[in-house]
This record gives C-alpha cells, structure tokens and sequence, in this order.
C-alpha cells in the first residue's frame, strides 16, 4: 500500500492493510481490537484520505470519527489534521465536544459538503 506510505509516511502493518482492504471492498461495519499507540487511527483514515488524492469518493464524502474522551479528540484531531494538509486544502477537519461546542449533533456543519 504505497499510498499509506505518502500519506503517513512509514509502511503499514498486516492489520492496517487488511482493515483497509476490507473497507475499500465495502466490508462493512469493521470491529477490530489493537493495543493503544499501534495505529488504529490510520488503519481507518487511509480507505477514506485516498478518496482525495484519486479523486474518487466511493467511500464517504465525510467522516465522523468518535472517542470516548476529549483530550483524546483534540489530540487525534490535529493529526488527522497534519495528514490532510499534506492531501487537499479542501479537506476540513472539526472538533465537537463539550468544550467547543459548534454545533449539536453535527447539524448546520458544513464539513461534509465535498469542495470542487
């Protein structure tokens, strides 16, 4: 999978490449368990960051990713960020907890709306 190593820039593990593949066959939903720290995160960013650089959405035009905590949130956030940045301008990365509280429910958001 050279396009995670653009993307992130150090090669996969066996789990990262087979949750990948699973959801770019549209396998879904997806339940894996792997210890903190083991890339979990960029195991499910890949299928749908790659949509940017092929510039075919055949995944989703969005994602919500969900964390039980909020330094969690804010942490994963910005390197979800980092990651987009490299890929597209149009790729919009937002934060919904408690603490910044833009919009319940993701209602009213436009980060799901895919620029040309």
């Amino acid at each position: 999978m050279e396009v995670f190593q653009k993307i992130f820039g150090f090669k996969p593990y066996e789990f990262q490449i087979k949750v990948s593949e699973e959801i770019y066959q549209g396998n879904l939903p997806i339940l894996f368990k792997a210890p903190a720290g083991s890339g979990k995160t960029e195991a499910v960013l890949v299928p749908f960051l790659s949509q940017f650089i092929n510039n075919k959405f055949e995944i989703a035009p969005c994602m919500i990713y969900v964390l039980p905590m909020r330094v969690l949130v804010n942490s994963i956030a910005e390197r979800i960020k980092k990651y987009a940045e490299k890929i597209s301008p149009h790729i919009t990365v937002k934060v919904q907890h408690g603490d910044v509280p833009n919009s319940p429910f993701f209602r009213g958001l436009p980060f799901c709306q895919r620029n040309p």
